[in-house]
């Protein structure tokens, strides 16, 4: 059925106002250069201003290219257009007709503002190339648009691939600065390559989008572009990009579904803040990874920064949040010139997992010419990556790398999830900052180690970056580790671990290098347990750089079964040991190495802290020692007497004190001469000793004193008011004593 042509134009000769209030209106284009549609213009060559546009109905239906306008060509503001609706449904056209829609433009070579939008329904849908838009074309800024719905769905993309979508951008040649775009909604779906934005094109800023929703959901991609909220500057384009404030209690991004802030320009992006009570990013299409954006490429803009408040957030099979410099689909796109922004997260809890290895989630800050931005995690409860996921701030340029700041309750890696920041350029890896009450990195899964590691790779320059680790009980089991490693020429980076209880099982702390020197580790704790092949080290592999330099400060040292601590080199001086520790347990199959294999060899000190704190509270006395008060002074020689202290006690404090603890006298010479006499057996002389009776009291009393008897002889005897009492342990015994 064809339709006939439908035209109300309100010109700017005579402004006026356009209201109406049927039931239903149909707006459905026809086939040629003139859409059907309603118009309220303020004409190029005239001096009127543009007139407004009034729709109350219970059904607007627009279709096949036709349109309602409120636009400026000339000196004029635009009008304002306003449609409240229980439905609005539009649909676009083919490609020769032109979008379907409500527009509020700044026309080329208009120098009047645009006008507004504003839009209230209970349900609006919109598909095939459908639009809402506010542009500026000229050097007037462009108009706002508003939009309050209860329920919005946005579905897919013209036949010549423009987007389904809700617009306000400063287009190419455009000197004005673009609109803002308001959405308040209940539910909001964005499918198969719909679109809302803001953006510049040109010298124009670009406005700022704000959603203020219940639930957001964006899905797929089309042929050409992914379900998308953004704000952007593109390339070519000096303007600056709008600001994204999305508040929503669900988001959930699903099989491409996209949220950015990007800059191709010269222009900065725009920041990208996210509130939610859930958020879910899950899967991916042909036109990228399901999440949340910050990127600069090409230009010389920097990115802008992310930030996300949420109770819960998971990214899954490819969900990902990114703060970057180059893009992540097509190599062949430049990177930028900018810094990235950086990636700032609150959250009750974040989950990262995957059920393949193929695009695992993922949170990342990369550059690969300016410098990376950083990552911030603030996690009240746990946070939990399994199987492959991974945090990650790297560079490859002349630019450093950004760090990765972790503040969690619990946080649990395994089956090959890691945290990793690296270069592989002239630029240095950045830190890696973790405190964490509880702290588990377990697994190797696909060839991927679990654990935290700062690398400068084989072609880099750059320095690896320090691991600092704050916990108060950390586990590393099976081939998990702690590691900074450099195969460049640049040096490894330091480790430092403070955590009441380390506990490894196949667990590694290293910082190793191939190249140059290898870094330094500082590990203090109460308890560290090395178990089942685990392993400290600060080794250098193949260079004439040193092993770096281990020390440990803990109160208890226990190494099994094969578990060492090395500060080993090759052609370099080994790295130094020092151990501060109450009490050190190795295996015998369990060592300390500081070796060399060619150069000279490290030294390992080893400090009691119990020893060493008992003797820095000793003063020493600062007098000689009288050599008459010394305690065998009055030991004959001739005699051959013998003083001997055996058992505890130790010398004093002071050498004229008295011993403390306890002393024992232990004479070792035979008590007298041999008394016998020799007799003759078969030539030889024996000696003949007296016989000893055999007879014994019948009750043995222990001695308890001694006593001289007549003959000068010395007896032990017991207690008796005559006998004299054994030595004080508190005072100085001597020869004459007895």
């Amino acid at each position: 059925m064809a339709h006939r042509h439908f035209l109300i134009h309100l010109a700017s000769e005579m402004p006026g106002i356009f209201k109406s209030m049927q039931q239903i209106y149909r707006l459905i284009g026809a086939s040629g250069r003139i859409s059907s549609g309603i118009f309220a213009n303020s004409e190029s060559g005239t001096q009127g201003a543009g007139g407004n546009i009034t729709i109350d109905t219970q059904n607007l239906y627009v279709a096949n290219g036709a349109r309602m306008a409120v636009s400026t060509f000339n000196s004029k503001d635009g009008g304002i257009l306003t449609v409240k609706a229980k439905e609005i449904e539009l649909v676009g056209g083919a490609a020769s007709v032109g979008s379907s829609g409500l527009f509020a433009n700044v026309e080329s070579r208009a120098t009047g503002n645009g006008g507004q939008l504003l839009v209230d329904t209970d349900s609006l849908q919109m598909a095939g190339g459908a639009q809402i838009a506010a542009l500026t074309f000229g050097s007037g800024n462009a108009g706002t648009v508003q939009v309050k719905a209860n329920q919005m769905q946005l579905s897919g993309s013209s036949p010549g691939g423009s987007p389904t979508g809700l617009l306000a951008n400063v287009e190419s040649g455009a000197k004005g600065n673009g609109g803002n775009l308001f959405i308040d909604t209940q539910s909001l779906q964005l499918i198969n390559g719909a679109q809302i934005g803001t953006g510049t094109f040109s010298s124009g800023n670009a406005g700022d989008l704000n959603i203020q929703a219940n639930d957001v959901e964006l899905i797929g991609s089309s042929s050409k572009a992914p379900s998308m909220i953004f704000t952007t500057v593109t390339s070519n384009a000096t303007g600056k990009g709008g600001n994204l404030n999305l508040d929503t209690q669900t988001l959930r991004l699903i099989d491409g579904g996209q949220i950015a802030s990007s800059t191709a320009g010269s222009g900065n992006a725009g920041n990208l803040t996210v509130k939610a009570t859930d958020i879910e990013a899950v899967g991916y299409s042909k036109q990228g990874r399901s999440g949340l954006f910050a990127s600069a490429i090409q230009g010389n803009g920097d990115g802008g920064n992310l930030a996300i408040a949420t109770d819960n957030l998971t990214l899954k099979d490819g969900g990902i949040i990114s703060a970057s410099n180059f893009h992540s689909i097509n190599s062949n796109i430049s990177p930028g010139q900018g810094k990235a922004g950086n990636i700032q997260i609150a959250a009750g809890a974040i989950l990262l997992d995957n059920t393949s290895a193929e695009n695992p989630a993922s949170i990342t800050a990369s550059t690969l010419s300016g410098g990376g931005g950083n990552i911030f995690l603030n996690v009240q409860q746990s946070l939990t990556a399994r199987n492959g996921s991974q945090i990650s701030a790297d560079t490859k340029g002349s630019g450093d790398g950004g760090s990765i700041n972790i503040n969690a309750d619990s946080l649990e890696f395994t089956t090959g999830a890691y945290l990793t920041t690296s270069t592989a350029g002239k630029g240095n890896a950045g830190l890696i900052n973790i405190d964490a009450r509880s702290m588990l990195f377990d697994g190797y899964s696909n060839g991927l180690f679990t654990g935290a590691f700062s690398e400068a790779k084989a072609e880099s320059q750059g320095n690896g970056g320090n691991i600092q680790v704050t916990s108060d009980i950390l586990q590393l089991n099976n081939q998990a580790r702690i590691s900074t490693n450099s195969a460049g020429l640049g040096q490894a980076g330091n480790i430092t671990i403070n955590s009441r209880q380390i506990k490894t099982n196949q667990g590694n702390i290293v910082a190793t290098s191939t190249k140059t020197g290898g870094g330094n580790l500082n590990i203090t704790s109460n308890l560290l347990l090395l178990n089942n092949n685990s392993l400290i080290s600060t080794s250098v592999l193949d260079s004439n750089g040193g092993g770096g330099n281990i020390y440990i400060n803990s109160d208890f040292v226990l190494a099994h079964n094969h578990s060492d601590i090395r500060a080993n080199a090759v052609f370099g001086p080994g790295g130094n040991i020092q151990i501060q520790t109450q009490g050190i347990f190795f295996s015998p199959d369990s060592k300390i190495d500081a070796s060399s294999q060619f150069g000279v060899n490290g030294i390992v000190t080893i400090t009691n802290l119990e020893t060493s704190k008992n003797i820095a509270n000793i003063e020493l006395s600062k007098n000689i020692v009288d050599s008459n008060q010394q305690i065998a002074a009055s030991c004959r020689g001739d005699r051959a007497n013998n003083f001997v202290v055996t058992g505890r006690g130790g010398l004093p404090e002071n050498p004229t004190d008295a011993i403390l603890g306890k002393t024992v006298w232990t004479d070792l010479r035979e008590l007298s001469p041999k008394v016998g006499v020799e007799a003759k057996v078969g030539g030889n002389k024996q000696e003949v000793l007296p016989q000893i009776s055999q007879n014994t009291p019948s009750v043995i009393i222990e001695a308890q004193g001694w006593t001289v008897n007549s003959n000068g002889q010395l007896e032990l005897i017991a207690n008796s008011v005559n006998t004299i009492p054994p030595v004080s342990s508190n005072s100085a015994p001597t020869c004459s004593a007895i």
